[in-house]
Parts: structure tokens; C-alpha cells; sequence
């Protein structure tokens, strides 16, 4: 059975090859609209150590109003670095890691790293004001 576990490491160890959200220039982009970066390894792990997925995960935190603090998980964790759901993921990080914010944070917001959809069946939506971004 694998079992996950987070832990802070510093933010040298951040990866920008699969997306650069989850980089040290996001980061240092971000100070300046005075978000604090952390990273966190996080990784799942069998019992007898013979396998192992892991990966590590910016995560940015902001003061709002009083003590109250937000945080806020840019393209991450990256579903293709375990064998789950990606729901089970998310799930499983936002529990871990929520002990190792600073004190005060509210919530933590995710934009998930998601692909094309897999279903042909997913219709897009559409609308008059809504548009779509030109790559």
C-alpha cells in the first residue's frame, strides 16, 4: 500500500520542465504581488520502500484581510508524476500540506494542470461573451 507525505524543502528544488507555474521565476515573479512562495515535496511511498512517485510543489500564500491568508496551488500537483486520480491527488496534498501554512490561511485554490479532455462526448461552451485565448 503507498502512502503520501509532504515535506518543506526550499525553493531551489522547484522544476519548471513540465510547467513553468511551478518555477522559481514564478516565484520571485509573484513577491512582487507579495505572494510568499513555499515548496513541498510530496510523494507517495509503499510500505517497504520499494516504490516510490514524488514531486515538488510550489504553493503561494497571501495575506488578505486581518490574519486571514490565502494560498494558492498554480498548475499543481502534476497529475502525470503519479500513478492516481488526479482528484485523489489534490485531495491527498491539500490535507497534508494544509498543517504547514502559515497560521491563518482560509483555503487553498487550485488551478489544475488539465489536458484536453478525453471524452469526445464533453461539449465546449459557448456563449456571446465568452471567448477563447488565440496561441
Amino acid at each position: 500500500m503507498m502512502h503520501a507525505t509532504v515535506a518543506r524543502v526550499g525553493l531551489d528544488r522547484l522544476d519548471a520542465t513540465w510547467n513553468p507555474f511551478q518555477s522559481q521565476f514564478w516565484a520571485k515573479a509573484k513577491r512582487v504581488a507579495s505572494w510568499r512562495a513555499f515548496a513541498f515535496d510530496f510523494s507517495y511511498a509503499s510500505d517497504d520502500g520499494s516504490e516510490s512517485e514524488s514531486t515538488v510543489v510550489m504553493v503561494l500564500v497571501r495575506r488578505l484581510v486581518f490574519r486571514l491568508r490565502i494560498a494558492y496551488v498554480p498548475f499543481g500537483p502534476d497529475p502525470c508524476a503519479y500513478q492516481r486520480d488526479t482528484a485523489e491527488v489534490t485531495r491527498d496534498f491539500a490535507r497534508m500540506v494544509r498543517p504547514l501554512l502559515p497560521k491563518g490561511t482560509a483555503f487553498i485554490r487550485f488551478d489544475l494542470p488539465w489536458g484536453a479532455p478525453d471524452d469526445e462526448q464533453v461539449v465546449p461552451v459557448v456563449g456571446k461573451n465568452l471567448r477563447t485565448c488565440k496561441e
